[in-house]
């Protein structure tokens, strides 16, 4: 008989090394709660069998291993002496000689752990057959391990108990010694031999899959793949799904594809520590909403606008929408209400949105200046939403720029986004300097101006075009351009004469001839050249900016001209205009200028020669001769003329899709053509006022003009004469008209019948039309396609004409085939062959032949 409702504590049997202090306790079970007993007591007592091997402290029930050995702690009742079958609770003790020491590790004893997990960590101590050691707290352990990869949480006296959190990523260890045994006097008893151990671990990231929701339309025919990814802890993986049915997934790579509908869970797992896992869940659904997702809407000219499209399913047990991660395979239909502005491009594949949200994309193209909607569908589902289409942000000036000190310069903004069709308060341009020390900006919209202050130095300004965030413009496109300005010291002046622009086909006025007329004023200029003070080593520069430079101008002889400052050149603030007035005498002049920056002055000089326009009369010889040949001359016709008039030379009909020769005739004063090598220096253009032709260069004279589209377009030609004038040609109207047909194609006549052509196309007003047979004597046609038929039978084969009047070429024209035919009978048709009393039916007689029909003997002389 055993007393059950008493224990022994503890009650296992405990291998303990020398000198080591255990504390025997006993407890008695009441009412299922467990009560310590006092000890020592009138009743209870411990004993042991051998005392050679362990002291015990009655008082304290602490027993002390002394030497090797076994020996038993038996707890005494004595209440139960003498009685027979009752077996007093009892335990055994080894003393034995400590071997080997290990480590365990809470959370399934693996050494790959995780970065932000708390860990328990125990040292052990086993004997020299393996039989695990009570280790206990009078033992001294010397355990480390490293504070850059665990915060303790808590630990043990004894160095064995360890709660830790891990912290930091990488590879660590854990080393443990047993160092010695206190005994209950405080004498410490070192081991004569070290017994060390280290255990090595392997701290990585939390694992983590991603996404950890993926939801898909369900499409059997068409199911999906999606590439899974897990991050953190070792870095190999194990994937798998608790129902196959809905997704099944790529134990190794992590790649899922869907089935049924229906929802499935997918773990992750560290191949090293099954412990630490991540969980994915899967979810196929019936697609039940369809919206355009947030997503740009705004594009730059002939640049790609990506709208994202979000589908949403429904989940039946919760009854609530969830955004599919995935439904590029869906066959959604996409249209533009306004097509010239962007257009659908169809072969660029459908991705998943890289911003925003969505499940797939569609791309449009920006074609024009505009704002439309884009509508896209899918079953019952639909949506639109509104885009525009901008073009890009042009800057009036270049994008660096060198000012002198205190100078300042305009900047006009030009395209960028326009403002939101749905909210034009969001529009917004800025002009940000990225330092107010060097340069100010006033102004706002569409013009800023730049003003450098007095230091030197320089600064990038952004410039910023779009609209603020709203509801309808969540990711608002904006358009940046930068300019770097300088704020700098010119380090020399240069003056100049404004020279004329270069005509077309000649080469520009040498910049190094400072020549003028004397018989009417000349402009000078005055640039500055230096560089930028941060780019000493830089080739020099023109300043685009003089705005705060003062000119002074002197001439060494005033009675040939004078020199004041003028501004005749605000728009070009890179010059310091002054105006040259001459006094109508050829000469040189010196004229000298000094420049003033702040305290700095410059100086420079310019040598104007002035000199008369050459004359020549109208007609004239010029004889060259050969200063070394005797008898070498040669004799030049030279004749000087201008523009009198401009001719344009062609038809003007045209059938569409037709070429017609169009031929410009540009007339002197007598009425003789300038050749194309003159014509090119006239500017000559040619314009067509409606987009009824296409005009085609085939040289600088002569075009071919297509007709694209029926109506009546006028092309005038222009040219500059000598003195800049525009002479115009008389408008050429040119009538695009459709294609002369005539019906029926294929005309059965009878002998001596008559029948009218149906004529279609052709110019208007109808012109008179011409036709032509290939055999006479079958039929009679007059001018307005009336045919009489002879009595001769046969075929013959007629073509309808038109003429443009003047040239008589032909430019249209169309062909129908006559046959008379000897009538073999006839038959009545009837429109029903069952009728009712009261009914009206219709009758009309046909020829036996197929082709003869009512027309084919309605027109004979002698009908029926």
């Amino acid at each position: 008989m055993v007393v059950a409702n008493v224990l022994l504590v503890p009650s296992h049997d405990l291998y303990l090394p020398i000198h080591s202090l255990v504390h025997y306790r006993a407890q008695v079970i009441k009412q299922k709660a467990i009560e310590d007993i006092p000890l020592p007591s009138s009743q209870y007592s411990f004993a042991l069998s051998d005392p050679s091997i362990c002291d015990l402290d009655h008082y304290t029930s602490k027993v002390t291993a002394k030497n090797l050995g076994r020996t038993e702690v038996t707890l005494v009742d004595s209440h139960m002496k003498g009685k027979l079958g009752v077996k007093p609770q009892s335990s055994h003790i080894y003393v034995v000689d400590p071997d080997v020491i290990s480590f365990s590790i809470d959370r399934g004893n693996n050494w790959y752990l995780q970065k932000g997990v708390d860990y328990k960590i125990n040292v052990r101590l086993s004997d020299a057959f393996g039989n695990q050691m009570h280790i206990p707290d009078n033992a001294l352990f010397h355990t480390t391990l490293s504070n850059d990869h665990f915060d303790i949480i808590e630990q043990s006296r004894n160095g064995t108990y360890f709660h830790v959190i891990a912290r930091k990523s990488g590879t660590s260890s854990v080393k443990s010694s047993l160092v010695s045994i206190q005994d209950e006097f405080g004498v410490e008893h070192p081991f004569s031999t070290t017994i060390a151990a280290d255990q090595e671990l392997q701290i990585s990231d939390k694992l983590e899959a991603h996404p950890y929701i993926v939801v898909f339309p369900y499409q059997p025919n068409k199911p999906y793949t999606y590439q899974l990814r897990a991050t953190g802890g070792t870095g190999s993986y194990s994937w798998q799904s608790n129902n196959p049915r809905v997704g099944i997934v790529d134990e190794n790579r992590g790649k899922i594809t869907t089935g049924e509908i229906g929802e499935t869970i997918i773990r992750v797992e560290d191949v090293y520590n099954s412990q630490h896992f991540a969980l994915v869940h899967v979810y196929v659904l019936e697609p039940a909403e369809l919206h355009f997702g947030e997503s740009h809407v705004e594009a730059e000219l002939e640049k790609e606008l990506t709208l994202n499209v979000l589908l949403h399913g429904l989940d039946p047990k919760t009854q609530k929408l969830m955004p599919f991660t995935d439904c590029r395979h869906i066959p959604f239909n996409v249209g533009v209400d306004d097509v010239t502005i962007f257009r659908h491009l169809r072969d660029v594949p459908s991705e998943i949105p890289k911003y925003g949200r969505g499940c797939a994309t569609v791309t449009l193209k920006a074609l024009s200046i505009g704002d439309t909607k884009a509508k896209i569908q899918f079953n019952r589902f639909i949506d639109a939403i509104d885009i525009s289409a901008f073009p890009p942000l042009v800057l009036s000036t270049k994008y660096q720029l060198l000012l002198a000190t205190g100078s300042e310069i305009l900047v006009d903004l030009q395209g960028g986004p326009r403002p939101w069709m749905k909210d034009s308060s969001k529009y917004f341009t800025k002009a940000d300097p990225q330092n107010k020390k060097y340069v100010k900006v006033f102004g706002d919209i569409k013009s800023y101006k730049l003003h450098c202050s007095k230091q030197v130095g320089d600064v990038d300004i952004i410039v910023s075009v779009g609209n603020f965030k709203s509801k309808t413009n969540p990711l608002p496109v904006i358009s940046k351009a930068t300019i770097t300005v300088c704020c700098a010291v010119p380090e020399r002046i240069a003056l100049n004469t404004r020279h004329p622009a270069a005509k077309p086909g000649l080469p520009a006025c040498p910049s190094f001839v400072h020549s003028v007329f004397y018989g009417y004023p000349s402009l000078i200029l005055l640039t500055a050249y230096g560089r930028c003070a941060n780019e000493l080593d830089a080739e020099e520069q023109m300043f685009d900016s003089l705005t705060s430079v003062k000119a002074k101008y002197d001439v060494d002889n005033e009675k040939l001209l004078t020199v004041k400052p003028s501004d005749e050149l605000p728009n070009e603030p890179n010059k310091l205009t002054a105006a040259a007035n001459p006094s109508g005498k050829s000469g040189t002049a010196k004229i000298s200028a000094t420049a003033t920056i702040g305290d700095q002055k410059l100086l420079t000089s310019l040598t104007l020669n002035l000199v008369g326009i050459a004359v020549a009369k109208p007609s004239s010889i010029l004889s060259v001769f050969d200063l070394c040949i005797e008898g070498a001359s040669l004799d030049i016709n030279i004749k000087v003329t201008d523009v009198n008039k401009v001719k344009i030379i062609g038809s003007d009909l045209v059938e569409m899709n037709a070429l017609t020769p169009l031929r410009i005739q540009v007339l002197d004063i007598d009425d003789q053509p300038f050749s194309s090598h003159d014509v090119k220096m006239m500017d000559l253009d040619i314009v067509s006022q409606l987009d009824y032709v296409r005009l085609t260069p085939l040289n600088l004279l002569e075009h071919h003009a297509r007709g694209v589209s029926v109506g009546t377009s006028s092309i005038v030609a222009t040219v500059k004469s000598s003195t800049g004038n525009v002479v115009r040609s008389a408008p050429h109207l040119i009538q695009v008209f459709s294609p002369l047909r005539l019906f029926p194609e294929v005309v059965p006549l009878i002998p001596e019948a008559v029948f009218q052509f149906e004529i279609l196309g052709g110019p208007i007003p109808a012109p008179e039309l011409y036709f032509n047979m290939t055999k006479s004597g079958v039929v009679d046609i007059n001018s307005i396609g009336l045919i009489k038929s002879a009595k001769t039978l046969g075929e013959v084969t007629v073509t309808a004409v038109v003429t443009n009047g003047k040239s008589k070429d032909i430019i249209s024209q169309d062909t129908a085939i006559v046959r008379v035919v000897s009538l073999a009978g006839i038959r009545l048709v009837l429109s029903s062959n069952i009728v009712e009393e009261g009914d009206i039916i219709s009758a009309h007689i046909e020829g036996l032949d197929q082709d003869e029909t009512p027309f084919a003997f309605g027109g004979a002389e002698y009908p029926f």
